[in-house]
């Protein structure tokens, strides 16, 4: 952290320069303001520094206002040191060609932000000044104005930069985060074996690397499994490490993982062990769907989800009623060749994942699903929110995730794409390529009257490129150029693909 003063900057690169094969670059991500138009001096509202261990793509489009910059830049590794010194003795840094004062940035402070990797940080902020009321007013009546219409200054970072901040807008920050691959991978979890996958970084030493396993009964209470795994093999030069595989007992349907990287906890995971168990007689079926390949049969099975689905309707206890709509989900997908439901309600305590897929069904719109997809299931009296879809993202993200379904029987929040759940469904598509169907009801009785469930899903796939814009004269950015033209017909979707990387790249 940075608390002021030089020594804790220098402990940070001490870090650092002990996995310095990992990062061979880092990124800023800034605001900078100025108080009134006469203004000189342009402030930091916030200085967000990642390191990285390859290029990434620089934000296109950002706001420069008479009071309000964002900067986003993507240098080599070698001028961060230079830029660590003046933030930590509170000089003025130069961002993108403009000079700036850190006099907002006052006290140390920690906060989370976002970045899904474990990795060594420092970080500090200031205080509210109210000279910055007129200022935020200011720049929120300009924001509207722009090709992409923004509320107020929080709405700009969430949306631009992925900074989710508070009732205002943020805290005057200064951060940076140097995160490296460590993470836990895929588990594999049955009466017979336990396999683990790790993805850890090919720089890393896996002499560095340990994971823990303990298991839990039905009730959560603690198994004789037990085991401590400190030797691992790397796929060749990848990523990839797989764990020995463990023998579980016979008591354990939970497991806990715990990977640590030397000798520090960086990620704790917990999985169910994958079982077959109907909800009731009457839902057995549901396990013979994958058998139903004739177009009679798939007819008839769509019938009897169909009833189901009407029970679940008439359920009136919560809990039960979202539980049997999770099951409907799962056999309505289940009509899909290929597909096989490997998990459901997978809870690290943390956060739950309702239905996983493995997907081994490569034709058609399921080759651009990712090999495990996610499925959110929603029963609930209100529309899905953004928050809910934000908090669905997360899970893919944590998860390393680029698709995902999320099924919500009343809808989604937004009148368009431009807000609510909708927007941010669509946000998170142009920010980083996280890519999410949504369902509804309406989508769902399609299935079953006589829609094919690979043809729907692959409507629902597109949606994402109908963007609604402001008419042509008004717009000038490139990129959203590009989109009004796919949005007209004027360019196909592997045209819109194409020029799309080219401009982000």
């Amino acid at each position: 952290m940075i608390e002021d003063d030089v020594k804790a900057t220098s402990k940070f690169r001490s870090e650092i320069v002990q996995e310095e094969n990992l990062w061979k670059y880092f990124e800023i991500r800034t605001c900078l303001l100025k108080y009134s138009d006469d203004d000189e001096t342009w402030k930091v509202g916030f200085l967000f520094i990642r390191l990285l261990d390859h290029k990434i793509p620089i934000q296109s489009f950002l706001p420069d206002l008479k009071r309000l910059k964002m900067l986003h830049e993507v240098l080599p590794i070698k001028d961060l040191k230079d830029l660590l010194d003046l933030v930590s003795t509170k000089q003025k840094v130069r961002l993108g060609g403009v000079e700036a004062s850190l006099e907002l940035v006052t006290r140390p402070y920690t906060e989370l932000f976002g970045v899904e990797d474990p990795c060594y940080g420092l970080n500090a902020t200031g205080n509210y000044s109210s000279k910055l009321d007129d200022t935020y007013e200011s720049v929120r009546s300009e924001l509207p104005l722009l090709s992409i219409p923004f509320q107020d200054l929080k709405d700009v970072c969430n949306a631009l930069f992925r900074l989710d901040f508070g009732t205002r807008a943020y805290s005057h920050f200064v951060v940076a985060l140097a995160p490296f691959a460590a993470s836990i991978g895929n588990v594999d979890f049955d009466r017979k074996k336990i396999a683990v996958s790790l993805r850890i970084s090919p720089e890393i030493d896996l002499n560095k690397i340990s994971l823990n396993l303990y298991g839990n009964n039905k009730t959560g209470e603690p198994t004789s499994l037990r085991k401590s795994i400190i030797q691992f093999d790397r796929a060749k030069d990848s990523d990839m490490v797989i764990a020995p595989i463990i023998a579980p007992d016979s008591d354990s349907v939970y497991v806990k993982l715990e990977l640590y990287f030397k000798k520090e906890l960086v990620e704790t995971k917990s999985v169910g062990v994958e079982t077959r168990m109907p909800v009731s007689a009457s839902m057995t079926f549901s396990y013979e769907i994958e058998g139903a390949k004739k177009e009679k049969d798939i007819k008839l099975t769509k019938e009897r989800i169909k009833k189901l689905f009407e029970e679940v309707r008439n359920e009136s206890n919560q809990a039960k009623r979202g539980y049997k709509f999770e099951q409907v989900i799962r056999a309505v997908f289940l009509l899909v060749p290929r597909l096989k439901i490997t998990s459901n309600n997978i809870n690290d305590r943390i956060e739950e994942i309702d239905i996983q897929v493995r997907n081994h069904n490569r034709k058609h719109v399921w080759a651009d699903f990712d090999d495990v997809v996610f499925i959110e299931c929603k029963y609930l009296k209100q529309k899905a929110t953004a928050a809910d879809v934000r908090n669905f993202l997360g899970k893919l993200r944590k998860n390393r995730r680029k698709t995902g379904i999320f099924v919500s029987v009343t809808g989604f929040t937004g009148r368009d794409e431009m807000e609510g759940a909708r927007g941010e469904v669509k946000t998170s598509f142009v920010r980083d390529g996280t890519h999410v169907v949504i369902l509804d009801e309406a989508d769902l009785d399609d299935i079953f009257r006589c829609r094919d469930v690979s043809e729907l899903i692959d409507d629902r796939y597109t949606d994402i490129f109908k963007w609604k814009f402001k008419p042509d004269s008004e717009v000038k950015d490139p990129l959203h150029i590009i989109k009004l033209r796919y949005a007209n017909g004027e360019i196909d979707h592997d045209q819109y693909q194409k020029m799309y990387t080219a401009l982000n790249l």
